[in-house]
């Protein structure tokens, strides 16, 4: 369902994060609104770091050999 258009009246905030506003004008070609004239931030509300997930039978133990390993066999 897409938002609901509003008319700006200052008081209302919209809580996003990097995926919702930065990478959907990449991802979709119409958007109903434009993620640089549209949203102005006004703080940090939260931050938080990102986990990397492997299945178990995954050879490579770190980030460093699953990278070395992409590098060694490009497309793969």
């Amino acid at each position: 369902m897409p938002p609901p258009k509003l008319r700006p009246d200052g008081y209302t905030l919209v809580v996003g994060a990097l995926p919702n506003i930065g990478f959907n004008p990449g991802l979709y070609k119409v958007l109903p609104y434009d993620s640089l004239r549209d949203f102005v931030p006004v703080g940090l509300a939260v931050s938080y770091g990102y986990t990397l997930v492997a299945r178990k039978s995954l050879k490579q133990n770190s980030l460093a050999e699953v990278l070395a390993a992409a590098r060694e066999s490009p497309g793969n």
